[in-house]
């Protein structure tokens, strides 16, 4: 398994074992994760695009309790860069991991201005070219890859011959 999308996903207190089950994994999305807290420190050397959509206490919790050398795209909810604290733990889930960010998608309800605000902050602190703010688990833009991705392999798939 290469992907894996989850609503209200339950993760194990242990969660490397969860993740170890499936040593391929290059992309995790779920939305309304919850486990027993706080999660166990936990590694994955393929995953390279994640997005956790719930509280920001829980954000906050599976990106410091994470090392991902692969990652280069994350989305995350309810994060503001004023919070020193989610400041340390974006610095701390990049730096743990050795990775370099290319995008960061922060999923929340700001206005226009704040959201230019907080992104123009964030790419310029972390070094990370494209910080999106956006609105809609459903439609952010790492959603819509994914879709597409899956659509292609569906849907266009060559005959053989």
């Amino acid at each position: 398994m290469n992907v894996l999308v989850a609503e209200e996903l339950v993760l194990p207190r242990d969660t490397e074992s969860f993740f170890l089950k499936s040593p391929t994994l290059t992309d995790f999305f779920a939305r309304q994760p919850c486990s027993t807290w706080p999660l166990q420190p936990f590694s994955h050397p393929k995953l390279e695009r994640v997005a956790v959509h719930c509280s920001s206490a829980y954000v906050a919790d599976f990106m410091s309790a994470t090392t991902l050398p692969s990652l280069t795209d994350l989305a995350v909810s309810s994060i503001s860069y004023h919070d020193s604290k989610m400041e340390d733990v974006l610095n701390g889930l990049v730096h743990r991991s050795g990775c370099r960010l290319r995008r960061l998608n922060i999923l929340n309800g700001w206005s226009h201005e704040k959201r230019l605000l907080e992104q123009h902050k964030i790419s310029k602190a972390l070094a990370i070219p494209v910080v999106n703010c956006e609105l809609d688990w459903d439609n952010m833009t790492m959603m819509h890859e994914l879709k597409t991705e899956w659509y292609e392999r569906e849907y266009f798939v060559e005959p053989k011959p």
